[in-house]
């Protein structure tokens, strides 16, 4: 049996560290290679992607769809003071949404435009809906939600924002009470045929396309 427990990649990562998680699903690349290099973990494997893009009101008031870059939309968000959502989590929602503000060369804490709700995606996508805010959110729980929001797709990357999701088991070296046996059976499944094609399959049925694809 599998136990889940959700929350952010961050937080999913740290709790591997304490010896609290056996196996991880994660999406936050940078630090799951941090912590593969400090030996927390044993094995990594990229499972499936989706993309980030970036939402906001249909008048646009920041005018992101005319440029051509992500970090230059993020950049006229904060030039033109246009509220601004962010997770605010450490999930690797957030780790991305601070790539790009890093890339965008705008440091946005403590402007008054820019507003962390602590919420996951789908919560932060609701509220970014109500107050006509600018969010980073992943394609999949758009996809969703879509029905119930008014916020609309006004950047894609052009395709180059991939949102990777990663199956990590945790070193049992470090933690003598890990199930270090269901860990490693949980990895495998996910390697497997019959994994895949759940994955290819899984949304298709109740939204008309699939929320993630196989890597």
């Amino acid at each position: 049996m599998v136990k889940a427990i959700a929350v952010g990649s961050g937080q999913a990562l740290a709790m591997g560290c304490r010896g609290e998680a056996d196996v991880l699903f994660v999406h936050s690349p940078e630090e799951e290679r941090a912590f593969m290099g400090k030996g927390y973990g044993v094995r990594r494997w990229e499972v499936m992607e989706n993309f980030f893009y970036l939402f906001g009101p249909p008048d646009d008031p920041a005018s992101v769809k005319k440029t051509p870059s992500m970090a230059g939309a993020f950049l006229r968000i904060a030039q033109k003071g246009a509220l601004f959502l962010s997770r605010g989590d450490r999930s690797g929602t957030h780790a991305m949404e601070r790539a790009i503000w890093k890339r965008a060369g705008i440091i946005p804490d403590g402007a008054k435009w820019y507003h962390e709700t602590g919420l996951g995606m789908g919560q932060t996508l609701l509220i970014a809906d109500e107050k006509g805010a600018y969010t980073l959110a992943d394609s999949s729980t758009y996809t969703v939600l879509k029905k119930r929001l008014n916020i609309k797709i006004l950047h894609e990357g052009k395709g180059e924002y991939r949102n990777v999701y990663s199956v990590i088991e945790v070193n049992p070296a470090f933690f003598k009470k890990m199930n270090a046996k269901g860990a490693g059976l949980f990895y495998q499944f996910l390697q497997s045929g019959k994994a895949r094609k759940l994955i290819e399959r899984f949304g298709i049925d109740k939204y008309g396309a699939p929320l993630f694809y196989v890597r």
